[in-house]
């Protein structure tokens, strides 16, 4: 037995051996190349083999060149001491992982050219004092499988990546010191959940661990999903000739009578043209005089003899007339300018990068601007502001058209100890409208740290002719300063302005401008994959669509507030990323529904990483203030909690007429059912908080709430509630979800039960996962949806959940047949009301009544095809054009010529196949 063992033990040793064949780096002098075999021991690594460079210190590196195909399976540089590895072209290829500084070691690699290839993780700094460094400036860098890890363990791990490509599935930022930065190289992270990378590499950028051009306030980043749906980061430096830095920084207030201003450099900058005054029309306008060729303001005796100097040469800088030669009539311009003076704004050129104003006055804001002069030309700077004090007030234009926003950046010298709470510090707009009435509109916080923050305030004007208005700001509740007034000019636009609910019909919203409005559309819960904003929102424009419902809260995109930034503090990068959701509305057409939290943030059972109570910020676990979901709806301290997150949404997205309505909770009906919390609580709560949104919101946006669809009492005719919204879905409410059912529920169940209008934000064949149904049926209850939608008497189509499904599936089609024919229903901007239709008991007739016109949808019930008559009664006597619409293909067909002479019209539809529908349009005959 002891024989036995001995020989087990030394197989296992034998075997261990091999599992892990070092093959150490011992630079032997000469020829650094990997391929040289005396740079090896015991060989030049295999396929098999484990490559490691524990410490030969700086010169001793090992060189990767065109000549050479270098293999492994794991390596290690820097395992004990320094170690470098460059690479300048050919391959290495490592079937195992990559790490570069271990066990206190320092492990460098520095590619310009080549490829790598590796197959296993990679770490970039590992294990407590470790230092990694992984530079690129050429070459391809590709992770075949595996993550990249930098700053492992409490390590320091730093890549530049200034070239080329880096390829990964995923980058992680350590414990230690972790950096990563890009300049003119590629990051391509193959995780194909884009919008999970974002909100990752997002994160990175808040901590100050992912930077673009070592953090150079110019660089602008991209993040692009290529075909492959891989996310592609990028970063570029525009406009790197022009000065930048600006110390005070733009917007300061409180700055010193005496402060001194300096700049960083532009790129190749020979001198400055300094600009400086308290008018930003003449700072931006002025410019050097011509003639002053040695630019100290004035054309005098020095110039003259510069120009005598060039006297009939072809210098370009003296010949004005472009003749070919300084000659006299270069001379006759030069002479009608000696003397002039440069406008008092220009101080003069220099090559010094700081500038020492006189001193400045207090309380006044001044201007300031640095010119780059180059070889190859002047380049105009940006005008600066800044404030002795203690507010500054910098709108972006002052004029604008009706309905068209303006934004206002402030500045203050006011300290804090968090700008997110109105407690602390709070800013409003006073704005004095035409007519005598006030808008006061709050602001928010953007950036800057105590004694030096920037806000914004972001309003659109609804009157056209003269504003004014000023800046109030609160330190703990008591007004402490007040901005000098500014004036707004707004010009008349045609415009429409906001949505708001129409008194006369529950089957459209209006406009401002009194146009009516029916929205189609579908949710966009989240970003997902390749299923964006910027990509759907444009889409869902070319198919006819004018409506999304997104949400804040969800289990993809980042929550306004959470447990990582703390509860009121409100994440930066979502609060970014919705602003671009906004402005992607505007430009495409796109009008929101924006819905705060989803009721599964209360669900103290889940176990979902991304969702539940045990996540919620203001779970007394996470340092909030709530023992319970049912805390939330009645303490004090929580509901003031909320209400200031609800002045920033207000502030920040309040202002666009692109923002429909604003929805509380999604599907808050299954708090009360599911998750244990009393229905009167949460009643109460939108009792108490709908009618505080409505006071701070100066726009007056619609406000709603959902439900799933349980009997609930007390929510709908709360008078603050705009609109009521439920969501239903065959295998939850197989009695509701039936389309057939639609006109019912939204006309009999809730609009004549509350008198308010009735969306279905949510409808589908199911609400689970919809490729385990058939997806004909799936198909089918979209299409019936919005067909059964367009004749009910809602403001906005029925809107399915499965956005990312149907588009999968090519169903968008759909959308753009119904969005067609709505189109037509709405171009005379008429009120819609219910019409009625026959066409015999084997087809469902439903009509609406525009103005003159009818419009009727018809569907045949039968599992066997009908040809029916269609009978309209109660028409003027005259002649009428009645044409058919297919209502998948968007095609208009069978057009006919009627008489009526006794006020029914009667009309042949044709074959209508098995359950098979369509829709008719009937107007007088122009």
């Amino acid at each position: 037995m002891k024989l036995y063992s001995v020989l087990a033990l030394l197989c296992l040793v034998l075997l261990t051996a091999e599992a892990y064949s070092w093959n150490e780096w011992n630079y032997a002098g000469g020829s650094h190349l990997w391929s040289n075999s005396a740079n090896w021991s015991p060989r030049v690594p295999l396929n098999t083999d484990d490559p490691i460079m524990r410490g030969q210190g700086l010169g001793n590196e090992a060189l990767i060149d065109s000549t050479v195909t270098a293999r492994g399976r794991s390596m290690w540089i820097g395992y004990s001491g320094r170690a470098d590895l460059v690479m300048t072209g050919g391959s290495l290829n490592l079937t195992g992982g990559f790490r570069l500084g271990q066990s206190g070691g320092n492990g460098n690699a520095a590619v310009s050219g080549g490829t790598v290839s590796i197959g296993g993780d990679i770490v970039i700094g590992d294990g407590g004092s470790g230092i990694g460094n992984l530079t690129m400036t050429g070459g391809i860098f590709n992770h075949v499988s595996g993550w990249i890890y930098v700053g492992y363990s409490g390590a320091s791990g730093t890549v530049n990546l200034n070239g080329d490509v880096l390829i990964t599935s995923k980058v992680v930022m350590g414990s230690g010191s972790a950096h990563m930065n890009i300049t003119q190289g590629k990051l391509v992270i193959t995780n194909t959940d884009a919008v999970g990378v974002a909100n990752e590499m997002y994160g990175y950028m808040a901590a100050g661990q992912l930077t673009f051009y070592n953090g150079d306030p110019r660089a602008t980043y991209a993040f692009t999903v290529n075909t492959s749906g891989h996310t592609e980061i990028t970063a570029s430096l525009p406009n790197a000739e022009y000065a930048w830095n600006p110390t005070p920084p733009d917007l300061s207030a409180g700055v010193g009578l005496n402060a001194s201003l300096s700049w960083s450099v532009g790129v190749s900058a020979l001198s400055h043209d300094v600009y400086f005054g308290t008018s930003y029309d003449a700072v931006n306008a002025a410019a050097r005089i011509p003639f002053d060729f040695d630019v100290n303001g004035v054309v005098d005796i020095d110039d003259t003899a510069a120009f005598a100097q060039q006297w009939l040469s072809s210098s370009a800088d003296f010949d004005f007339d472009q003749s070919g030669s300084v000659d006299l009539a270069d001379f006759a311009d030069f002479a009608c300018r000696f003397y002039t003076q440069a406008p008092p704004e220009f101080r003069g050129n220099q090559t010094a990068a700081s500038f020492m104003p006189p001193t400045m006055n207090p309380n006044m804001t001044y201007y300031w601007r640095l010119d780059e002069v180059l070889d190859s030309g002047i380049y105009k700077g940006p005008v600066w502001r800044f404030s002795t004090g203690p507010i500054i007030v910098a709108a972006q234009t002052d004029n604008v058209s009706k309905y068209d926003p303006v934004f206002i950046d402030i500045g203050t010298s006011a300290s804090c100890s968090n700008p997110y709470n109105p407690d602390d510090i709070r800013m409003d707009a006073i704005i004095l409208q035409p007519g005598g009435a006030f808008a006061i509109v709050p602001c928010f916080y953007v950036s800057g740290g105590p004694g030096n923050s920037r806000w914004q305030c972001r309003y659109t004007p609804r009157l056209a002719g003269a504003h004014s208005y000023w800046i109030d700001v609160y330190q703990a509740s008591v007004l402490t300063m007040t901005s000098d007034v500014f004036t707004l000019d707004v010009i008349d636009s045609a415009k429409d302005g906001f949505l708001r609910i129409n008194p006369s019909s529950h089957f459209t919203f209006m406009f401002d401008s009194g146009r009516r409005f029916r929205g189609i559309g579908e949710n966009i819960g989240w970003e997902q994959g390749g299923y964006t904003y910027d990509r759907l929102f444009p889409l869902l424009n070319t198919l006819g669509c004018n409506y999304v419902r997104v949400m804040m809260s969800n289990p993809y995109n980042v929550p306004l507030e959470g447990t990582t930034d703390g509860l009121g503090r409100y994440n930066q990068s979502i609060s970014q990323r919705l602003d671009n959701a906004v402005n992607l509305a505007q430009q495409s057409g796109i009008h929101l529904t924006i819905s705060f939290d989803m009721s599964s943030v209360l669900d103290a059972a889940s176990t979902d990483p991304t969702m539940g109570w045990a996540l919620n910020p203001y779970n007394a676990a996470n340092g909030g203030m709530c023992a319970s979901p049912t805390d939330f709806f009645t303490s004090a301290a929580a509901k003031a909690q909320y209400k200031k997150k609800l002045r920033y949404i207000v502030a920040r997205w309040g202002y666009s007429p692109n923002v429909a309505a604003f929805e509380f909770w999604n599907e808050i009906d299954a708090a009360i059912v599911h998750y244990g919390v009393p229905q009167s609580n949460i009643v109460s709560w939108h009792n108490e908080m709908t009618p505080y949104i409505k006071s701070i919101d100066p726009f007056g946006h619609s406000v709603t709430t959902s439900c799933t669809g349980y009997e609930t009492t007390g929510f709908w005719d709360m008078p603050a509630i705009d609109f009521s919204q439920t969501h239903p879905y065959r295998n939850q409410w197989p009695e509701k979800f039936d389309p057939s059912q639609f006109p019912t529920i939204i006309q009999s169940t809730y609009e004549a039960r509350y008198g308010k209008p009735h969306v279905l934000g949510e409808f589908g064949y199911t609400s689970g996962e919809p490729r385990d149904e058939p997806h004909s049926a799936m198909v089918d209850g979209l299409h019936r949806g919005l067909w059964y939608g367009m004749f009910s008497a809602t403001p906005i189509l029925p809107q399915t959940w499965w956005w990312d499904y149907f588009e999968q599936n090519g169903d968008n089609y759909q959308f753009s047949a119904a969005a067609t024919f709505l189109a037509e229903m709405m171009r005379d901007n008429a009120e819609l009301t219910v019409g009625s239709a026959n066409a015999g008991s084997s087809v469902e007739t439903l009509a609406v009544t525009a103005g003159h016109d009818r419009f009727a949808w018809l569907r045949n019930k039968m599992g066997y095809s009908v040809g029916p008559t269609l009978t309209i009664s109660g028409l003027p006597n005259g002649t009428y054009i009645v044409k058919y619409y297919n209502t998948s293909t968007g095609q208009w067909y069978n057009q006919q010529t009627k008489s009526v002479t006794s006020g029914t019209l009667t009309s042949s539809i044709g074959t209508l196949t098995a359950y098979q529908d369509a829709a008719c349009w009937i107007a007088p005959q122009q």
